[in-house]
């Protein structure tokens, strides 16, 4: 699986707070790959296969603006498990559901 597919099949999914988090408000707009590294943060290019959850516009937007710490603990979300357990979904070929 490439890079872009594994992004696509995350993109796939429903938003991580909406299905796993503590979400009182709705989910804003389409379903966006959030990295939990980036290329930015080391210089190199960073893969995307197990490095990234679903999240829609709304809360991706949030998760940088907050960051990561504070949208946690909001959330009551740990984002690197969430990581882990998306990538075997997607390798596993099947959903949250």
């Amino acid at each position: 699986m490439t890079d872009a597919e594994y992004e696509d099949a995350v993109r796939a999914l429903r938003c991580i707070v909406f299905e796993f988090g503590y979400c009182a408000t709705r989910c804003l707009g389409r379903v966006q790959f959030s990295h939990l590294k980036h290329s930015g943060m080391g210089g190199a290019t960073v893969p995307s296969i197990g490095n990234g959850v679903p999240m829609c516009l709304g809360h991706h937007g949030e998760y940088h603006t907050g960051g990561r710490g504070s949208f946690e603990i909001k959330y009551l979300l740990e984002i690197s498990y969430e990581v882990k357990r998306v990538k075997q979904l997607v390798m596993e070929g099947t959903s949250f559901l």
